[in-house]
């Protein structure tokens, strides 16, 4: 049994080095390649980097994001409220000095009724349409003239 287990090793030790010398050569040829690529990539996205947004259109990006949250989760905070003092009226019906601070909103009620909620959450399109055209209306630049 011993021997079987020395063999074992001795074929799992031959593997791995098999595999630590294919993964250098992988690895040194992608970094061969790399040389040339980085330079192309660069050259590609200089242009697109080269873009400093202004203080007006961060402070525009800013505003929209916060506005259209705030929308939701008013939205959503609004139907949570609504379910727990729902709830905690039907506690409380016939002994209005009942407990009723234990009540939870039943998520399932809440998912229904929130449904609704979720137009106003909006996308990343629609945050970055909703700029766009705020940006457009408003005159703003979205990049610093380069130097």
């Amino acid at each position: 049994m011993l021997l079987h287990s020395n063999k074992h090793i001795k074929n799992c030790s031959t593997t791995l080095r098999w595999t630590s010398l294919t993964l250098r050569l992988l690895c040194g040829r992608y970094i061969q390649r790399m040389k040339y690529l980085l330079p192309l990539l660069f050259f590609i996205l200089t242009p697109v980097v080269a873009c400093e947004l202004t203080q007006e259109y961060r402070e525009a990006r800013r505003e929209i994001s916060t506005v259209l949250r705030q929308q939701y989760y008013e939205c959503t905070n609004a139907v949570s409220s609504y379910l727990y003092w729902k709830g905690v009226a039907s506690c409380r019906e016939g002994d209005i000095l009942r407990d009723c601070s234990h009540y939870s909103v039943d998520g399932e009620a809440y998912k229904a009724l929130s449904e609704h909620c979720e137009v106003l959450r909006g996308s990343i399109e629609d945050r970055v349409s909703a700029l766009q055209q705020y940006a457009k209306k408003s005159n703003i630049e979205k990049c610093k003239p380069l130097e």
